[in-house]
Order: structure tokens, then sequence, then C-alpha cells
């Protein structure tokens, strides 16, 4: 895929599937392929509602948990029930903390941290907390380093993944 049509295409696959276009300027005129598409993103926010792509090794300052955190918030429609995020990082001690509130219940987490790798421990209190959107399904694309979660209603999945098959339901 290459042309305008094929970008074109993909987009309205996207949200047939259930997506909102927020920001189209965030997608680069000659991205064409599903996957640069659906992740395109910039300082301001991803190009869809819905969808949080990450690199698992993204912790290199103090603030990139808790900017982790307003993004799953972002991606999963709960920026109005999240208040309070913030996050410290001592490299030298290895020792981190994350802390917020949402829907008015706090969240305090020290863990360690030993390198710029997301702490899978926290990664999963983080999806325990914002993983479930009601109406939609969450699905998952692996990419090793990372991945992609999306989540779609019922009835935009199976067209999803005619562009993914890889997305799993998580």
């Amino acid at each position: 895929m290459g042309n305008q049509n094929d970008r074109d295409a993909i987009i309205d696959t996207f949200r047939r599937s259930g997506l909102e276009l927020l920001r189209p300027e965030t997608i680069h005129p000659t991205d064409a392929t599903p996957f640069l598409i659906l992740t395109s993103e910039d300082l301001e926010g991803p190009a869809f509602s819905h969808v949080l792509h990450f690199d698992a090794e993204m912790i290199e300052d103090h603030a990139d948990y808790a900017k982790w955190v307003r993004q799953w918030a972002r991606a999963t429609g709960k920026e109005d029930k999240l208040s309070d995020a913030s996050s410290h990082l001592n490299f030298e001690a290895r020792t981190a903390t994350l802390e917020y509130t949402l829907d008015g219940v706090p969240r305090r987490t020290e863990f360690e941290q030993a390198d710029d790798w997301l702490n899978p421990e926290v990664a999963m209190d983080i999806l325990d907390d914002f993983g479930d959107v009601p109406g939609r399904v969450r699905l998952f694309i692996d990419n090793g380093q990372g991945g992609t979660y999306v989540w779609l209603p019922e009835e935009g999945v199976a067209e999803f993944q005619e562009l993914f098959p890889e997305a799993e339901r998580s």
C-alpha cells in the first residue's frame, strides 16, 4: 500500500471499526501502512481515540510513569476520573514511586526501577485500573518490545482484525 486512496481506505476501516480520528495532522502524508497510521501521534496526543501505543523501554525521566498513566486515561476515556498523577525515579537507588487518584481512590506504588524498561508489575496494575472500557473490547497487538492496545465495539472487531490478524483480545 502506498497511495492516498489506500491511506484513506485504512482510515475509513478504523472509523467503521469504532475509532474516531481526532488528530489527522499526526498522520504523515507518506504513511500508508495500517500500523503507522494507527499509531500516529505527536506531543499533543494520538491520531485516533481508544488507541495506546507504547515502547516498554520508555522510562527515562521522573514523569514518565505519570505520563503513561495519563495516556491510559486518555485512551480509555477516563481523563475526567484521573487526578494527581505523579511519579519519581531514583535510578541510583533503583527505586521509584507512582501516585495517582482514579475515580476518587488514591493509588500509590513503590517499586524497583533498575533501568529504562517499564516495570511489568506496575504495568499490570495500570492495566487493571484502566484496561476495561464499557461497551468496548480490548485488543492487543504485540510488537515484542511493547505494543498497541485498541478498544473497539464488538461489531468493529472483525473488520479491524482483517488489517491486524495478530490483534488478540486481552
